[in-house]
């Protein structure tokens, strides 16, 4: 963790690493599309299945866990879209 003093005696601290929620929820994606397995590698996806991503290969593929079938593989990454949760946080006091 890193901090530095303002002149106002004001402490601002960050960490030099991104923030993680892992703990907290678990990354989902919707299927918005069909997916048939062509390979052993891939998982069937039908439309709104759920599912539980382990990450992005980069090659137009992510890897994850199909909530409804309970079976890990890769599909294809443009035929799902992120499950959002939106939820309200008390705001903060003036600093």
């Amino acid at each position: 963790m890193m901090s530095i003093t303002l002149e106002d005696n004001k402490v601002i601290l960050w960490f030099n690493h991104p923030i993680s929620y892992s703990s907290s929820s678990a990354h989902e994606q919707v299927a918005i599309e069909k997916h048939v397995a062509e390979n052993d590698r891939e998982i069937d996806m039908e439309v709104g299945d759920l599912l539980g991503i382990a990450g992005n290969h980069w090659d137009g593929f992510s890897k994850g866990t199909n909530r409804r079938t309970g079976k890990v593989g890769l599909y294809p990454s443009y035929k799902v879209k992120e499950n959002w949760r939106i939820v309200d946080f008390p705001a903060l006091p003036p600093l």
